[in-house]
């Protein structure tokens, strides 16, 4: 007999040796070898290995995400044996531990994506996460805080001068902090009719915690983003010492970690806005803006980069009261038909 792999020409002579000999033995425990389905932990490796759009970083953070919260509870487990039942007591073992409702939901959808693969793959008929709902939203997790103009204006006075520019682009556009601080001067369009600013990059992470100037988050965050032209006329004036727009005082990347360290959280404590806002919220005080001035969600999605409308419904959509009543309206002249 011949065998593609020595490996395998080794197995065989094992189970000869173990079974005396007795051929039909052998190629029985050879059969049930060949057929036996991957374990869980398998079935995960297996799927990340099949993520040819994902960078290294993001691969890493999945395979440190699979051993602290799945290898122990449902890792030794067969696929096929897994049941929508070892999913909703994992998912209670993770509420247990004080996980949100987000990270639990980021965790679901990375093993119901590697199910899906072992339905592909043959190792299964059916997705048992499909069968189990998710928690209800977490009520005392840390929410959006939006700020007014008159309380922005405050804390600007308070954020030091190196990094006035940046934050008004933060509130000026709704872009992440990572895609701010990767831009460089040849994304801004300051003088086209309408002045807008490129967004097709942001600082990712590697396996070795090193960052890099990547792809956005996802194909929709690849957008241009207008500006107002007192923006654009002061980022014009603005010193262009370094290839970044916003970089830190070495010319490299400047993280949220320093900027928040070194400038934002002491300009909030400055400015006693009885809030608490983080960077991010920024973003969140642009949105909110946008739609209380009467602009369409859709718009605002797409500024935001979100990779559907309805997130940005989900976020903002108690922002809308006018849309709410214009609705509530419209059914009520065509009630009166």
């Amino acid at each position: 007999m011949t065998f593609p792999t020595e490996g395998e020409a080794e197995m065989l002579r094992r189970l000869l040796d173990a079974n005396d000999q007795r051929f039909a033995l052998a190629e029985q425990m050879l059969t049930a070898a060949a057929s036996r389905k991957p374990t869980v932990s398998e079935m995960l490796e297996r799927h990340l290995s099949l993520l040819t759009r994902a960078n290294e970083g993001t691969i890493a953070g999945y395979r440190s995400m699979i051993a602290t919260h799945f290898t122990e509870q449902l890792g030794g487990l067969r696929v096929d044996v897994v049941t929508d039942e070892h999913i909703a007591a994992w998912i209670q073992r993770q509420r247990r531990d004080g996980a949100t409702r987000k990270s639990i939901a980021n965790r679901m959808g990375l093993l119901s994506s590697a199910f899906k693969t072992a339905v592909r793959r043959g190792w299964r008929g059916d997705n048992p996460c499909e069968l189990v709902e998710l928690p209800n939203e977490d009520r005392a997790g840390r929410r959006a805080t939006f700020l007014t103009k008159a309380e922005f204006d405050t804390l600007l006075e308070h954020i030091p001068q190196r990094h006035q520019m940046l934050t008004r682009v933060l509130v000026g556009t709704g872009m992440r902090f990572s895609e701010a601080t990767a831009l460089t001067w040849d994304d801004l369009h300051l003088d086209a009719d309408v002045p807008y600013i490129q967004v097709d990059k942001a600082w990712k992470g590697d396996a070795h915690r090193k960052f890099f100037i990547g792809s956005t988050k996802n194909t929709p965050s690849d957008r241009d983003v207008s500006i107002t032209p007192g923006l654009a006329a002061d980022l014009v004036a603005a010193n262009r010492q370094h290839d970044l727009v916003f970089p830190n005082t070495l010319g490299s990347q400047l993280t949220n970690t320093t900027f928040h360290n070194h400038g934002w959280q002491d300009a909030v404590d400055a400015s006693k806005l009885r809030k608490e806002p983080r960077p991010h919220d920024l973003r969140h005080t642009h949105a909110s803006w946008l739609l209380q001035e009467g602009v369409p969600i859709f718009v605002v999605s797409r500024r935001l980069g979100h990779e559907s409308v309805q997130t940005t419904t989900q976020i903002y959509g108690h922002l809308m009261p006018e849309a709410l009543k214009d609705a509530a309206d419209a059914m009520a002249r065509i009630d009166a038909r």
